[in-house]
């Protein structure tokens, strides 16, 4: 914020000028725009996309109002992260606005994907099947995890708890669907309905172990982008529980991304760049 700037400076001893801090919001804004619009490769081993809620300032009534920030992050064929963009929405998270957002990755050449991870919004499966009719769809283990915590009792979480560890850990996806199931059983017990509805979604939950086991670790859940959502966390937190314009928001959200694009650009995760040739195989 432009008092945060105004202290930072005094604090250094530094002048504080108008025209200076415009120029560097102009220049700011300029590479703010191009990489929004920037092309993106038309291939890639996973994308992971989640929101962040958080609230704004309303520039014309004061008041503070909901946010949702959508964040891509890719990893591409030979295991390079990236992160393809983020989305601002007024309001809490849609499914027109997810179409929205998969739609811009189109528009801007990105058109096949091996997998996508997702937490478990509603419609999001049916939206990604439609556009990308060749892509796998994983669904966030982690979030499914927080989930049982919360709601089932303390006797059927430590078994599965245990569940989860196993099912992390399965050879394949056979082993994955004994401990799947035996996870719906606890499930069942407390909350019928919702055992029923792991069922239908089991093969989402398990698509991480159709891929080579070096990599499986960095794909059953959104946690990639999830440390990105904590970094909003904390600079909302530093500016007062809430981002004072949509301009402090897209510069805060913008110089984390170029920090963090700047240490990924020097080299690919490891356990992916091993099995690269595998995973080029499988998506052809």
């Amino acid at each position: 914020s432009k008092a945060q700037i105004q202290r930072t400076l005094k604090k250094l001893g530094l002048p504080f000028s108008e025209e200076s801090l415009q120029d560097v919001k102009d220049l700011i804004k300029e590479k703010l725009d191009f990489y929004k619009r920037q092309p993106l490769a038309s291939d890639w081993f996973a994308i992971f996309i989640d929101a962040y809620w958080g609230k704004l300032r309303d520039s014309e009534s004061g008041h503070l109002q909901d946010i949702s920030v959508y964040i891509a992050l890719g990893i591409d064929l030979k295991g390079f992260k990236h992160i393809l963009g983020f989305w601002v929405l007024n309001g809490k998270e849609s499914k027109a606005f997810w179409i929205e957002v998969l739609q811009d990755l189109i528009n801007r050449g990105l058109h096949r994907v091996l997998l996508f991870i997702t937490d478990d919004f509603k419609g999001l499966t049916e939206v990604i099947s439609k556009l990308f009719p060749y892509a796998k769809h994983q669904l966030c283990l982690i979030h499914l995890q927080r989930n049982l915590r919360a709601k089932l009792s303390r006797k059927f979480y430590r078994t599965v708890k245990e569940l989860f560890r196993r099912l992390k850990m399965s050879r394949d996806l056979d082993e994955g669907k004994l401990h799947f199931e035996a996870l719906c059983q606890e499930v069942e017990k407390e909350f019928p309905d919702w055992a029923k509805v792991l069922r239908q979604k089991q093969y989402h939950y398990l698509a991480f172990l159709e891929y080579p086991e070096e990599v499986r670790k960095h794909i059953y859940s959104t946690n990639p982008v999830e440390s990105l959502n904590a970094g909003l966390e904390k600079m909302c937190l530093e500016l007062g529980g809430y981002f004072p314009s949509l301009e402090a928001l897209e510069v805060n959200i913008f110089i984390q991304v170029v920090n963090l694009q700047d240490k990924w650009w020097r080299r690919a995760v490891p356990s992916i760049q091993s099995v690269s040739y595998l995973i080029q195989q499988k998506f052809a």
